[in-house]
């Protein structure tokens, strides 16, 4: 379960099914069992279109397009699109709100690839605003990151939260999630063990269990 106006992390070790259960929410790998339901609405039952008005997923390895950030950022609007599929003033619109949220409006005309880590990502989670979705998925985003740039990102998570958002995240370092998170999944083998609040999660002794730290 993910609420919105919470940053729920996902933890487990490598292998454990983090990225399958979050392609599976998106829709991009079918459901083999159970059922997954977003605003009550069984996604199994909807279409593609339907649910990436839903559900934002940004995985963890991309290849760099070879565009400028702001054709990039508006790629979030697809879904919203009506044939004959092309951009309006208000999809343009949203897209510039969302570069100024993250800071990059005036890297616009810049070039993706030429772009640092820190600030591809800030591109990328511009396109997950313009998708204007409740939920948010992230896919190992600190991945490449330093440490400097995994802070910011994070501090960007609590304020999409904070915004309404439910935010979903997967991450391998355990004291930055237990330190950011407001819900814990912890995965193994395939199945959530356990989900709850840091501090039950720690006193659990379920870290220590999973990961032998």
């Amino acid at each position: 379960t993910a609420k919105s106006g919470e940053v729920t992390v996902i933890l487990g070790p490598n292998g454990c099914g983090k990225s399958t259960l979050l392609k599976t929410i998106s829709g991009i790998i079918p459901l083999m069992s159970g059922n997954i339901t977003a605003d009550g609405g069984d996604i199994s039952k909807m279409k593609r279109g339907e649910i990436a008005k839903k559900i934002t997923y940004l995985s963890q390895g991309r290849d760099v397009p070879d565009m400028t950030v702001s054709q990039l950022v508006l790629h979030g609007r697809f879904p919203h699109l009506s044939y004959p599929r092309r951009y309006g003033e208000r999809d343009r619109e949203i897209a510039r709100l969302a570069m100024e949220r993250m800071g990059i409006y005036n890297l616009s005309d810049e070039r993706v690839r030429d772009l640092s880590g820190g600030v591809r990502q800030s591109a990328y989670i511009a396109m997950a605003l313009t998708q204007e979705t409740d939920c948010i998925l992230f896919d190992e985003p600190s991945t490449y990151l330093d440490i400097s740039h995994s802070l910011s990102l994070m501090r960007q998570m609590r304020e999409l939260a904070e915004g309404g958002r439910a935010i979903v995240t997967v991450m391998h370092d355990i004291p930055m999630a237990l330190d950011f998170a407001d819900d814990v999944i912890v995965m193994q083998s395939g199945r959530i063990v356990m989900q709850g609040r840091p501090c039950d999660i720690v006193e659990s002794g379920m870290i220590r269990e999973i990961f032998g730290v």
